[in-house]
């Protein structure tokens, strides 16, 4: 019987792993892992206070860093890389024109459910054996 906290295909799940998250009183942000990816998240909530709740904020500004084999990371742009740019379920500020979708979705002012949906697909991301 599969473990309830390895379903990473239900936004519950992750929602309620981004609540057990804790940020450090020295750096303003959340970090979550995922495989070979780090997403660090910062609530946009404005408080010096360590112990408020990463699931308390509606906004978040997100970075997503992909750590090579030496572990240092690199910085991933999510409208420019092509494994983001097109995925519709993370797209939360885009243009949909004549001439296509035009993606503004940059990590910044991210909504939760985008945010679970990003975290969703990092993870189906990094059980890819071409991404390892």
């Amino acid at each position: 019987m599969e473990d309830i906290n390895d379903n990473t295909n239900n936004l519950y799940i992750i929602k309620r792993r981004l609540a057990e998250l804790k940020r450090s009183k020295f750096y303003p942000n959340y970090q979550y892992y995922v495989g070979r990816f780090k997403v660090y998240i910062h609530c946009n909530y404005n408080s010096d206070n360590p112990d408020i709740k990463l699931l308390n904020c509606n906004q978040f500004d997100v970075g997503v860093y992909e750590l090579d084999r030496y572990d240092v990371p690199t910085h991933l742009d999510l409208r420019i890389d092509a494994r983001f740019s097109s995925y519709k379920p993370i797209m939360y500020n885009y243009f949909e024109g004549p001439n296509g979708i035009v993606n503004f979705s940059d990590g910044l002012d991210m909504p939760l459910v985008n945010l679970c949906e990003l975290i969703k697909y990092l993870h189906r991301l990094s059980n890819l054996t071409a991404f390892m």
